[in-house]
C-alpha cells in the first residue's frame, strides 16, 4: 500500500497487472492507510495528496480529508492560526534565497531575486464564476509601490505597502476547478531590492 501511495503506476516495479492501475486507486488504498490512525502515516497521505494536486486529481481532496481536514472551500488557513504545512492545500512557503518564513510573516533581506514566489495555496473553485478575494497585510521596510502581489488565474492584485493593518479586496474570475493563489514580490522598475517584511492575516475569498 505504501509503495502505491508514493509511486506512480507507470514507475510501479510490482507484479504485471498492478502497474495498470488507475491513478483513482491511490485514493482507495489512502482510505485503508488512514484506517489504522496511524500518526506515521500522515507524511504518506499528504504525499499522495501533494501528487493528486501536481496532477489536477480531484482524488486529492479526498485524500487531504484522510488526512484529518476540512474539505478545502476557499483559502485554507486564512489566519495563519497554525503554521503552513507546506502539503495539500494549505499554504506553501516558497524557500527561495533572501527570503525568511516565520508564520504569517514573510521577511527579504534585499538579496532576494528581483521576482519571487514567497507564498502559494492550491484552491479548489467553481469554475466560470468570480470570487472576492479579501485579506489584511502590514509591511516594514516596503516603499509605494510595493512589488508583493497576489496571482491567481492569470490576474494580478497589488499590496500597498502599509506600516498598519490595511484591508485590501479584489475581484477575480475563475475559469476551473483548481487554481493556485500566490503571493509574488516583484521589484518595481527603478527601485533596489526590498529589505524589510511582509504580514498577513484575515486571507478569504467569497464567492460573488
Amino acid at each position: 500500500m505504501v509503495y502505491l501511495l508514493t509511486r506512480k503506476p507507470t514507475e510501479s516495479r510490482l507484479q504485471p497487472g498492478m502497474a495498470a492501475l488507475q491513478e483513482t486507486t491511490v485514493v482507495e488504498v489512502a482510505r485503508r492507510v488512514a484506517a489504522y490512525r496511524d500518526a506515521l502515516d500522515l507524511p504518506l497521505l499528504l504525499g499522495a495528496c501533494d501528487r493528486l494536486i501536481e496532477e489536477r486529481d480531484p482524488g486529492a481532496v479526498d485524500i487531504w480529508v484522510l488526512a484529518g481536514h476540512a474539505a478545502p472551500a476557499g483559502i485554507f488557513n486564512g489566519d495563519f492560526a497554525t503554521a503552513p504545512l507546506n502539503h495539500g492545500f494549505d499554504w506553501r512557503a516558497v524557500e527561495s534565497p533572501g527570503v525568511t518564513h516565520v508564520n504569517n510573516r514573510i521577511a527579504l533581506s534585499g538579496q532576494e531575486a528581483e521576482a519571487v514566489s514567497l507564498l502559494a495555496q492550491t484552491l479548489i473553485l467553481a469554475g466560470g464564476k468570480r470570487y472576492r478575494l479579501q485579506w489584511e497585510a502590514r509591511t516594514a521596510g516596503f516603499k509605494s509601490p510595493s512589488g508583493l502581489e497576489w496571482r491567481v488565474a492569470g490576474q494580478q492584485v497589488p499590496l500597498a505597502a502599509s506600516e498598519d493593518w490595511t484591508a485590501g479586496e479584489a475581484t477575480i474570475n475563475i475559469e476551473d476547478r483548481f487554481n493556485r493563489l500566490e503571493l509574488v514580490y516583484q521589484r518595481p522598475l527603478g527601485e533596489s531590492r526590498a529589505e524589510g517584511n511582509v504580514e498577513l492575516r484575515h486571507v478569504r475569498l467569497v464567492a460573488l
